[in-house]
């Protein structure tokens, strides 16, 4: 372990230190402030990344909770797939609020239950693979084949 572990951690931490370095001369970009075009420029990279390999992009918008999300159209590239999981998961909820989105689809311990992680749990993920499951059955992709086992 000290093999692998050490060497990553004295390059990051070099890496970081160069950054440092840099931001204080200058020489590193500013973030961008427009997410909107960074979006863009990012999945456009992707899919063309992906289209030079022969891969097609399916994209899993997902949002806060109940907030609405901005449509994937908007900053997807022309026949990138865009699965409305987060649709999925608002229309499955018994009733339309915050605390019911939360207490369904977030972790929760304990008595009295307490949150200890707003990541999906394993109800939301299930679901997820269900709409991304339909979306592929509906572009003929259906289910992988079943692994074989040799004997």
């Amino acid at each position: 372990m000290r093999r692998i572990v050490l060497p990553l951690l004295v390059h990051d931490d070099w890496a970081e230190a160069c950054t440092w370095v840099r931001g204080i001369v200058s020489t590193v970009p500013a973030p961008a402030t427009d997410s909107l075009a960074f979006d863009r420029a990012a999945y456009a990279q992707i899919v063309d990344l992906a289209r030079a390999h022969g891969a097609r992009v399916l994209v899993l918008p997902l949002g806060v909770a109940l907030d609405p999300l901005l449509d994937p159209a908007v900053y997807l590239p022309e026949g990138t797939w865009a699965v409305p999981a987060q649709r999925h998961l608002i229309r499955s909820l018994p009733s339309l609020d915050l605390e019911t989105y939360s207490r369904t689809y977030h972790h929760w311990r304990g008595d009295p239950p307490r949150l200890v992680d707003e990541h999906p749990n394993p109800l939301a993920h299930s679901l997820i693979a269900q709409e991304l499951a339909t979306w592929l059955t509906r572009a003929g992709l259906g289910a992988p084949p079943k692994p074989t086992t040799k004997r």
